[in-house]
């Protein structure tokens, strides 16, 4: 059953989008007026491509964008030369070995925690509450804890994060939409890689009967992964 699915299982648990295409598909998302996306797209995806060590990476998400955007390629080097790299942006005062830490945490998680923590510190009940019932829905409350616990120490930076990007003219409610949706395609795919190998486990000890059961949940997360 795997060797007669596995093509297109492997496109389901495709690697992750890149943090460039994300944020890229968010501002397109969120942003409707050109000119405004194009100073979008200098101030907040740019930073990213900076930080990039290849410089082949650096050329493919330029020609990458340029193309979706509209905007001429040299236009785009000509801004990433006088723009600073993500870390340098978010002015994070914080010893490397945190700011290394903290990269490491789901982009995602990251930037959801960051804007709870925002509404939290700013005295916003009513949306804090929302976004606590929308993550732990998705990841259960146990793992929402834990998670929040772990990032607690980073409050001051996430914090710093979701204010850069929450602004005013952006439409708040569709931005965490944006990511509540991400997150949910994201615990999918975890929850279709950990079913299959029960799967592959399952077969190779001829248990039929568990296979068959696991191929009904496969199918079930595969529609639903399609879906979205």
């Amino acid at each position: 059953m795997i060797k007669e699915n596995k093509e297109e299982w492997l496109k389901i648990i495709e690697k992750p989008k890149h943090i460039i295409d994300f944020e890229y598909d968010r501002l397109e998302k969120t942003i409707e007026d050109r000119r405004e996306l194009g100073r979008a797209i200098k101030d907040k995806v740019l930073p990213y491509i900076k930080s990039l060590d290849s410089d082949v990476e650096k050329s493919h998400f330029i020609h990458k964008i340029a193309g979706r955007a509209l905007i001429k390629e040299e236009a785009l080097w000509e801004d990433l030369h006088k723009t600073k790299s993500v870390i340098e942006t978010k002015e994070m005062d914080v010893k490397s070995k945190l700011k290394d830490k903290l990269v490491r945490f789901d982009y995602i998680e990251r930037r959801l925690y960051g804007y709870l923590m925002l509404y939290k510190s700013s005295g916003d009940e009513d949306n804090s509450q929302k976004l606590v019932e929308k993550i732990s829905e998705i990841v259960g409350q146990e793992y929402f804890d834990k998670r929040l616990v772990e990032l607690k120490q980073f409050e001051g930076e996430l914090i710093l994060e979701a204010e850069m990007n929450l602004k005013p003219k952006l439409a708040n409610d569709k931005e965490i939409e944006i990511l509540i949706e991400e997150l949910k395609k994201d615990r999918l795919k975890k929850e279709f890689a950990k079913i299959l190998d029960e799967l592959a486990l399952a077969e190779k000890n001829k248990d039929k009967e568990k296979a068959s059961t696991l191929m009904v949940k496969l199918d079930k997360l595969s529609r639903e992964l399609k879906k979205g």
